[in-house]
């Protein structure tokens, strides 16, 4: 969910997994599952292999192949009866994931909403924090089992208000959409890009370091002060000055340990924008 489409994309199928799982699970209870990504040209058709308890199912979605849905162990009789229907069965499931994931961006931009990251925020440091637990014994071991670091990246635009009063909303809009194309133009692929504000965006970096923090955050910047927009009436090129802070997780969180990892998430966002902010403060084109 980096931004600028609400369709779906392959990265969609990991972060909406389960949801796809229940949803095919109504319709064809299985015993296990796994979602894959080819990576050689297959069939659009569902396969059925009785011999190995398989069933494979193409996920294509506007005749695209995302990835593969490979259900272990499902009812045999039902797998006989539907499997002609199966396409349809997955292309519904797969508009209907379309839809919960429209519903999550913000309409302006294409990314998630503010109220989507602190969702993920919280899963990623409730995910780290029960590894942790479990690395030195604390809990039974239930739950997700990564560990690691994350990282978090705010980026702060300024110029827009000025620049809507001085021409126009509409203008200052389009100008706002230029720097979300730029911004999200930058994200790798496991990055979740997020507006947190009218000029402000984020990014959810798994498995970060700071120096991976630090580079994206430069490129970023680079990309954004780049971008200008002319004024249609006398021409002039207008454009915005970012400015970048970012916190990681847990390196970052002292003297947090025994808060909810619901404010763990809330408390590393005020931190990246602590770190903005500050960013600011120092000039033109700064992180922090």
């Amino acid at each position: 969910m980096s931004g600028l489409t609400t369709g779906l994309v392959r990265r969609d199928l990991l972060d909406l997994e389960q949801r796809l799982r229940d949803s095919l699970y109504r319709v064809l209870p299985f015993e296990a599952h796994a979602v894959y990504f080819p990576r050689q040209t297959r069939s659009k058709e569902p396969e059925w292999l009785p011999d190995e308890g398989k069933l494979l199912l193409p996920l294509v979605r506007h005749g695209e192949l995302l990835g593969v849905f490979m259900a272990r162990v499902p009812d045999a009789e039902r797998v006989t009866a539907l499997l002609p229907s199966l396409p349809g069965i997955v292309d519904l499931c797969l508009e209907n994931l379309e839809l919960y994931k429209a519903g999550r961006l913000d309409p302006r931009s294409g990314l998630a909403t503010h109220e989507v990251l602190l969702e993920r925020l919280t899963q990623e440091t409730g995910a780290i924090q029960s590894a942790f637990a479990r690395e030195f014994g604390l809990e039974s071991g239930e739950g997700s089992s990564r560990g690691g670091t994350l990282g978090l990246i705010v980026v702060r635009f300024d110029g827009v208000r000025e620049v809507a009063r001085n021409i126009s909303y509409g203008f200052a809009d389009r100008l706002v959409g230029k720097l979300v194309e730029a911004f999200s133009g930058q994200l790798p692929e496991q990055a979740f890009g997020a507006r947190i504000g009218d000029s402000a965006v984020a990014v959810f970096l798994p498995e970060a370091t700071r120096p991976e923090c630090e580079n994206l955050s430069a490129a970023i910047l680079r990309a954004m002060e780049q971008v200008r927009l002319p004024d249609p009436l006398i021409g002039r090129q207008f454009g915005v000055q970012p400015h970048a802070g970012y916190a990681l997780y847990p390196q970052d969180m002292d003297g947090t340990r025994q808060r909810s990892s619901e404010e763990h998430g809330r408390i590393l966002l005020h931190k990246a924008q602590l770190a903005a902010e500050v960013a600011r403060t120092r000039g033109p084109g700064g992180f922090q």
